[in-house]
């Protein structure tokens, strides 16, 4: 994934992710880059595809805005070799131990 990309706030149904500037132009109203960005990415499937399978592209009040849906997921996704969890308003890298007790939350369910 592309080192400018970085994990932005969730919201109440998914995340967003916070792109500088360069990386999508958001000038562009169709914003046609996104999918091609998210299919190229690290981002492990099956969030990679269900991502793609519901991002949203509308314009409101003369601004674009693109929604991602992060639906439920029930296995740690990555990118990369990598995991990420939220903690408060923060995401957090989780690694070792603390990537065990991710997974054994997603055992619970």
């Amino acid at each position: 994934m592309d080192e400018r990309a970085v994990p932005g706030p969730i919201g109440q149904s998914g995340a967003k992710w916070g792109f500088d500037e360069g990386v999508i132009d958001p000038a562009h109203s169709s914003c046609r880059g996104i999918p091609p960005f998210l299919r190229a990415s690290a981002l492990s499937d099956p969030l990679k595809t269900q991502v793609l399978s519901q991002l949203d592209v509308i314009d409101y009040k003369g601004r674009t805005v693109v929604r991602l849906v992060v639906p439920k997921q029930i296995n740690i996704s990555f990118v990369g070799d990598q995991a990420f969890s939220r903690e408060g308003s923060q995401t957090m890298k989780v690694e070792g131990r603390a990537l065990l007790a991710l997974q054994s939350q997603f055992n619970k369910a």
